[in-house]
């Protein structure tokens, strides 16, 4: 996500009336997975690198990262360990997608070195501290996982984004180096990964079901799933969701389907395209 790069304070046009905040890690990993969030005309999206920045959150979000270890150093080094405890104390919620998921558990250990510099054997095996919101223990590996995955929410998770006790299953992708036991309820419970079926629990949900994390990317991109957290967030600032109606709006993958289109269509435009084709030989 070019724009969010050259951007990292990027913002929608501010009329959404939720207000959700991504930490803008130094090594943040898979921008896109808030495309779907920054395109909800509900929300306000905004990348941040401040914890003062939280101040009026409904949400926030520790997104992945390409050096968990490191992005968890700098989030206490920036101090907003504190002040993501405080903003979920009083009501918001706080969420972690893969390695942000890592950093909410209690610690994080790297026993083969994969993520951190050589240390003691002391140091690797108590690990570092996460922030502790999730009860969920990472070690880390040297393989990387890497699914397409499909899933099913699990009760918690169904209870935590207002999805109404309706059975929901997401589709989306696991790239991550490492593996997390939580004794927290799961997020979602993955039924296939590529083509082979399976049964592994994912992620887990805070007592309160206003923590969450999972190793799925690209989840908000599933539109049932992203209007039940719209719809949470909603409820919790007493804001009454409308009718749908008949028509229901467009799904994320068609409105970007009609943003390449339009792209597409501008190249179309701006360039000599029967030159361009004459020279590649189509």
């Amino acid at each position: 996500d070019s724009g969010a790069l050259e951007n990292p304070k990027r913002r929608r046009d501010g009329t959404g009336e939720i207000s959700l905040k991504v930490i803008r890690l130094p090594r943040i990993s898979n921008f896109t997975d808030f495309d779907a969030l920054d395109a909800a005309p509900e929300l306000s999206v905004e990348f941040i690198t401040d914890p003062g920045e939280l101040k009026g959150a409904e949400m926030a979000i520790i997104p992945g990262s390409k050096n968990t270890l490191e992005d968890l150093k700098w989030l206490r080094s920036k101090g907003f360990a504190e002040p993501l405890k405080r903003l979920h104390a009083g009501g918001a919620v706080v969420a972690g997608i893969c390695g942000g998921f890592q950093m909410l558990g209690t610690t994080i250990k790297d026993p083969d070195g994969v993520e951190s510099a050589p240390s003691s054997p002391s140091s690797k095996k108590r690990g570092a501290p996460g922030l502790g919101l999730l009860r969920a223990e990472t070690v880390l590996k040297g393989t990387k996982e890497t699914f397409q995955v499909e899933a099913k929410l699990c009760g918690a998770a169904e209870a935590a984004t207002e999805a109404s006790g309706r059975p929901m299953t997401v589709t989306g992708y696991e790239i991550h180096m490492g593996s997390t036991r939580s004794e927290a309820r799961p997020f979602s419970k993955i039924y296939k990964r590529n083509s082979a079926r399976v049964d592994i629990p994912d992620g887990a949900v805070s007592a309160d079901g206003r923590v969450w994390g999972t190793y799925i990317h690209g989840i908000f991109d599933n539109d049932a799933f992203r209007a039940s957290v719209i719809d949470g967030l909603k409820a919790r600032r007493g804001i009454r969701s409308e009718p749908k109606g008949e028509a229901a709006p467009a799904s994320f993958s068609e409105l970007r389907e009609a943003s390449i289109e339009q792209l597409a269509a501008a190249v179309e435009e701006s360039l000599d395209m029967k030159r361009i084709f004459k020279i590649i030989g189509i």
